[in-house]
């Protein structure tokens, strides 16, 4: 669709423009609209009470031209595009409302017109060429539109919004909306979502990147995430746990132990001397001697602590399960403690 000038809706105000139409049989079909105004920069309207020869036109054929002329200054434009019948919706009523043509027809409608091209009908040889000015809008119009375009709907800024501010991780809400977490995190600094950058957790820390330690043991043969039931990955069910270790400050060999129910949040932390794996079953003992309710699974990340899997599931006839490489969300509850 093209905008159209000042000049061409002060013409359509002040002068009677004409509608033309086609049939099924290709007949043309011409006509005064006195009620056709302009509704916005790039749309036509009218109302329509009589229902014959141009209604049934369009109600066949959508396309419509309407012309309109200054005689005195030999000026004129002609309009065409596609039309959009309206009778007893929302938009219909909101519009027939502000008026009285009830007091005079007992039934009406409104014609919506899309306007998508102009032509010059000027007595000069120009006459039946695009106005230059509309050519630029035109142009401008479909410059705008090259490019990549934001995903952001309103709706889904609104979900990102509420779960940003009810403490998601931008993992958690990326995995939730089906986005990569780095697209809200762009959101966030470019203040395209009502959410402030100083309240991420992590907003203003930095971090000093470590050596990688995820055991190659864990990735090759430990039990992947992906068969886990569904019962726990759509928590309906107690007794699914979320295990991580957190390390001591700089120079201690010390960490903790947590555990949290998918379910229930119930967390359970524990101290280990050491991050090996004869200390994570000993820290795993000794939560399992108070921990309420039957254990059903445990969800650990690719630590090399975690590589006594095969230990635990002898030991408690549980089965353990690895996250995804780089995927905290998988674990977003235990995580969420951890940080905490």
């Amino acid at each position: 669709m093209v905008n159209l000038t000042e000049e061409m809706k002060n013409m359509l105000k002040n002068q009677l423009p004409f509608l033309a139409t086609t049939g099924k049989d290709g007949k043309p079909q011409v006509g005064p609209k006195g009620s056709l105004h302009v509704l916005d920069d790039s749309h036509l309207i009218y109302f329509e009470h009589t229902f014959r020869q141009a209604y049934n036109n369009l109600s066949n054929n959508h396309l419509a031209a309407v012309a309109v002329a200054d005689r005195g200054a030999q000026k004129g434009f002609r309009f065409e595009g596609t039309a959009h019948i309206h009778e007893a919706d929302d938009f219909a009523n909101q519009i027939l409302d502000k008026t009285n043509i009830f007091d005079r027809f007992p039934r009406a409608g409104v014609v919506v017109i899309d306007v998508e091209r102009i032509y010059k009908l000027d007595n000069t040889l120009e006459a039946g060429d695009y106005c230059a000015i509309i050519a630029q809008d035109h142009a401008d119009t479909c410059r705008h539109r090259c490019g990549r375009h934001s995903i952001l709907t309103p709706k889904l800024k609104r979900m990102v919004t509420e779960k940003l501010n009810l403490g998601w991780s931008p993992e958690m809400v990326g995995y939730a909306v089906h986005c990569a977490p780095h697209t809200i995190y762009h959101w966030i600094y470019q203040r395209q979502v009502d959410f402030q950058p100083s309240q991420l957790f992590d907003h203003g820390k930095r971090h000093k990147r470590r050596q990688d330690l995820r055991s190659r043991y864990n990735q090759a043969v430990g039990t992947s995430i992906e068969i886990r039931s569904e019962s726990a990955n759509r928590r309906t069910e107690k007794g699914h746990l979320e295990m991580d270790t957190v390390r001591g400050g700089r120079g201690s060999k010390a960490a903790v132990l947590t555990i949290v129910d998918r379910v229930t949040r119930l967390m359970a932390t524990t101290k280990l001397e050491n991050l090996s794996q004869n200390a994570v079953l000993k820290g795993f003992a000794r939560l399992m001697v108070d921990f309420p309710g039957p254990v059903r699974s445990v969800t650990v990340d690719h630590g090399k602590e975690f590589s006594c899997d095969q230990a635990l599931t002898k030991r408690y006839r549980i089965p353990v399960y690895f996250c995804h490489a780089y995927h905290p969300n998988e674990r977003g509850t235990n995580e969420r403690f951890n940080r905490e």
